[in-house]
């Protein structure tokens, strides 16, 4: 039975290795190639080391199957599969933050280790209409499975153009889902989100206002992907309580912006997969909010939505 005390082992854990570890990692970017370079759209003004986000995406998984050996959990196939394709797209993410890959290239891996996922996790087959009970949407579920893993994955790579945004939001969002799993009794989801929360702070004492390192689509695209997998186990084992609605409701900042502004470049006839600095965080800091202003109000209204999801 997972309790609290694993829960903070794992968290503690997590951030000790972490934190230091992100540490030795700025030291060693610039020596690997791994530095982004300011251009006409960066929001920082001096090289930065990137794709940080490489050692919670290593470290946080190895310290949650420890946690799980220790107490006895035994991981499902889909629990297994989430956790290698999670592997497989960041080392593919971790190409292109170094020599940069072709969108379509991207595309393509998201989408095998999307399908992957699917073939050994599931898909999501039920969905709650209100009023008007569930609705099982049968074989269309794995079309709609398919989208909610390519679009959280990249929501978070997208949202992740300010100092501190992506992983606090992550941080937040993976202590909520700790902490409910573990009232429901999903012991590894519970251990999992709750090693992703400690190795996500111990990156942001490094990534917060004025950022000294990034996490690079190795960490966003990793993050997104993993919570996208998680809600997929956890809408069959853990019914309405973990349902795809929570999540919406969770990263509803990221998700809302994310829409909007693709939404708008779509109407506008402009391209969406290339870069641009049109997401409302871009907007608000071009009219003269700062960094931590910025990064400040979107991680206030994460963590009171997140508060309402898990009393909901």
């Amino acid at each position: 039975m997972i309790g609290p005390i694993e829960l903070l082992v794992g968290f503690g854990a997590a951030f000790t290795l972490v934190w230091p570890g992100t540490w030795l990692f700025r030291r060693l970017a610039p020596y690997i190639g791994l530095l982004d370079i300011p251009n006409p759209r960066s929001s920082h003004g001096i090289p930065i080391p990137r794709a940080g986000g490489i050692i919670f995406v290593a470290l946080v998984p190895m310290v949650a199957l420890v946690i799980a050996y220790w107490k006895g959990i035994t991981l499902t196939g889909g629990e297994w599969a989430l956790l290698l394709t999670g592997w497989f797209i960041a080392g593919v993410s971790l190409i292109d933050d170094w020599r940069s890959l072709p969108a379509r290239v991207r595309l393509v891996a998201q989408a095998w280790a999307a399908v992957g996922l699917i073939v050994y996790g599931g898909y999501l087959h039920y969905f709650g209409a209100g009023g008007f009970g569930v609705i099982d949407v049968g074989w269309l579920g794995v079309l709609i499975t398919f989208v909610w893993i390519i679009g959280l994955a990249n929501a978070f790579n997208f949202m992740d153009g300010m100092d501190g945004l992506a992983a606090g939001q992550g941080m937040i969002a993976a202590l909520a889902v700790a902490w409910l799993s573990m009232r429901i009794g999903l012991g590894w989801m519970a251990v999992m989100s709750a090693t992703m929360a400690g190795g996500m702070l111990g990156f942001l004492l490094h990534n917060a206002p004025p950022a000294r390192v990034f996490m690079g689509d190795v960490g966003s695209i990793w993050i997104g992907f993993t919570f996208a997998g998680l809600a997929v186990l956890g809408a069959a084992r853990g019914e309405e309580r973990l349902s795809v609605g929570f999540w919406i409701l969770l990263l509803g900042v990221f998700l809302l912006d994310t829409g909007l502004t693709l939404t708008r470049r779509v109407l506008q006839g402009e391209p969406v997969l290339q870069a641009h600095r049109t997401h409302y965080y871009q907007r608000l800091l071009r009219v003269g909010w700062g960094h931590r202003r910025v990064t400040g109000l979107y991680l206030i209204m994460a963590a009171l939505l997140a508060t309402v999801a898990v009393v909901h």
